[in-house]
């Protein structure tokens, strides 16, 4: 008769098995490829193509192909996984040491065929071109690939398309190797996740990346002019006094906004 731990065991064992079969696939494919880093996961609603981004992650990962991921899948208790919530959380990911990868879920909101010219669109090639200079491969989730510009799907930058026809069962469409795989009976990723809470994930211009720079430096300005505030007991005068000690003459016009930035928070 077998025992709960015997049937749990077993249940182990299977899925390492097919971890290991995935693993090998993987490595055939070159699915970690930083040379063309865009890897396409794209179906229907409900066929998994979440569930087998983060599974591809899960083996990578534990395999140390690659050392951290970065998504706006909201994942629960996975080590070595970071929200990202626009591209200047996504540089700052990149600029870290290390082999990493970025999963874009519902990435059809983002990338869907825009005006060839318009800067977006642009900019949108020139950050994934950006993840292959600093070994970092890209998931794009989405329904359909063809929402998707064609300058996209046309360039070197393509790894392979994915279809899930369903939970278990996908089609690889190998642009590096130049050939098509079937793969049947995929397990689910051990990673929890909520499918229906997924972040919002900005692509922000160069002109909007600079601003946002701006708005982080005055916050952290404010957060250390209010931590000085809180030293100096809240008392304006002994502030100022302190101001005049601690920063330079080129510095006191930012620290000024800063402090009116505290002021309006507090009135």
């Amino acid at each position: 008769m077998k025992t709960a731990a015997g049937s749990q065991h077993n249940l182990e064992s299977i899925l390492l098995k097919k971890k290991n079969k995935l693993l090998h696939f993987f490595k055939q494919i070159k699915i970690y490829y930083p040379k063309n880093p865009i890897v396409l996961i794209y179906g229907n609603p409900d066929t998994g193509k979440t569930d087998f981004s983060l599974l591809i992650s899960e083996i990578l990962l534990e395999n140390r192909i690659i050392h951290k991921v970065g998504t706006n899948i909201k994942t629960y208790n996975a080590n070595n996984f970071r929200i990202l919530k626009n591209t200047l959380e996504l540089k700052e990911f990149l600029n870290e040491p290390g082999r990493k990868l970025f999963c874009l879920d519902e990435a059809g909101i983002h990338l869907y065929g825009r005006d060839a010219m318009k800067k977006l669109n642009k900019y949108i090639v020139k950050t994934a071109f950006l993840c292959r200079k600093f070994k970092t491969c890209i998931h794009f989730i989405l329904q359909d690939p063809n929402v998707i510009d064609k300058h996209i799907l046309k360039s070197p930058l393509i790894n392979c398309a994915i279809e899930k026809v369903d939970k278990k069962n996908a089609i690889f469409y190998s642009n590096v190797k130049q050939e098509i795989y079937v793969l049947n009976n995929i397990p689910r990723t051990s990673i929890n996740f909520d499918t229906y809470d997924i972040a919002s994930f900005e692509f922000f211009s160069e002109e909007e990346e600079q601003k946002q720079s701006i708005r982080q430096r005055i916050d952290e300005e404010a957060i250390n002019t209010l931590k000085l505030w809180q030293q100096c007991g809240f008392n304006y005068s002994k502030l100022k006094e302190a101001l005049e000690l601690k920063y330079t003459y080129e510095a006191k016009r930012k620290v000024q906004r800063a402090i009116k930035n505290i002021l309006k928070i507090l009135s």
